[in-house]
């Protein structure tokens, strides 16, 4: 079982008690563009920890645990197209759990270190 169907199973089993309780969030979803991992010289390396705005996946959960009255627009990760999609994805105000699936945020070094206190 891989990380996006195990994060999947168990905001399913969260949801079985209380309806839109869970919710689930990629990490993929930050990872930069093309383009930019083009002009960077990553492109060969997508995927690495340097290649995602670790920054923006920290705001962003710092939004989600502060932000209670409205929905929230996250990103996803498109597999058959290999991008990030902005906005492709809302987790509501309702929602009091996220489930948050990927890898690296044991990495130790900046910036995957200011992802910690989430977790």
């Amino acid at each position: 079982m891989g990380k996006s169907t195990l994060a999947k199973a168990i905001i399913a089993a969260l949801n079985k008690s209380a309806i839109g309780w869970a919710a689930g969030l990629q990490i993929d979803g930050f990872h930069f563009s093309n383009a930019v991992l083009q002009k960077m010289g990553w492109l060969s390396g997508k995927g690495a920890p340097d290649t995602f705005d670790v920054m923006g996946l920290a705001h962003l959960l710092e939004r989600l645990r502060h932000q209670k009255s409205e929905g929230i627009f996250v990103p996803v990760f498109d597999r058959k197209r290999e991008i990030a999609e902005a906005a492709g994805s809302i987790i509501f105000g309702s929602v009091e759990i996220v489930i948050v699936e990927g890898n690296y945020f044991l990495v130790n070094y900046p910036p995957w270190q200011q992802t910690r206190g989430f977790f």
